[in-house]
């Protein structure tokens, strides 16, 4: 059997798409994608792998920024906060760091997770919301005129939450645990 690399792609039907690894150098990754996010408001796309995050133009597939190196551990999971001009990563070590979009410039880091954060939100503005496999969930308050943000609210749930989704006009935030549970609060 020949190696190859292929991108499979479900909708109603199955899509294979087999490649080769192609592309310049500088401007393709070879360690895998852990975040892809469209901003609407500069039609971009931000992507992040272990430590970088890149900043792509959506029309042209045009590299427009790299922000190599912004965390020491692994990034887990990032998103845009929720006018788009920053960008929220979490990490393997728990971190919780908040980024200038246009920049890549530190502006705020949040209390640490025990664990792996699995899933940042930040559903209003300087809201953010993250999860871990710590088992807790946080609401968190971005201060812009101080470095660290503080936490307004710890939620325990005692098993691995593995995914978070929010909805912002209802103030409820959902979570999936690796025991097959949802839990719904509001933030």
């Amino acid at each position: 059997i020949p190696k190859m690399r292929r991108i499979m792609a479900v909708e109603r039907r199955v899509h294979c798409l087999d490649y080769d690894m192609g592309g310049a150098l500088e401007t393709t990754e070879e360690i895998p994608v852990v975040a892809a996010l469209y901003n609407e408001h500069n039609n971009t796309i931000l992507t992040a792998t272990a430590f970088d995050v890149m900043i792509w133009d959506a029309k042209t597939g045009v590299m427009q920024q790299s922000y190599r190196r912004i965390s020491k551990a692994e990034i887990t999971c990032a998103c845009l906060n929720s006018v788009h001009r920053k960008f929220i990563a979490g990490d393997h070590d728990g971190n919780i760091k908040m980024f200038h979009y246009a920049t890549g410039q530190m502006l705020n880091y949040f209390p640490k997770h025990d664990s792996e954060v699995t899933q940042v939100a930040a559903p209003q503005d300087l809201i953010v919301l993250s999860c871990s496999l710590d088992g807790t969930v946080r609401v968190h308050l971005e201060r812009p005129e101080m470095d660290c943000g503080v936490t307004l609210r710890e939620v325990t749930l005692n098993v691995d939450i593995v995914c978070m989704a929010a909805a912002p006009s209802l103030d409820l935030m959902a979570m999936g645990t690796k025991s097959c549970q949802v839990a719904v609060y509001s933030f």
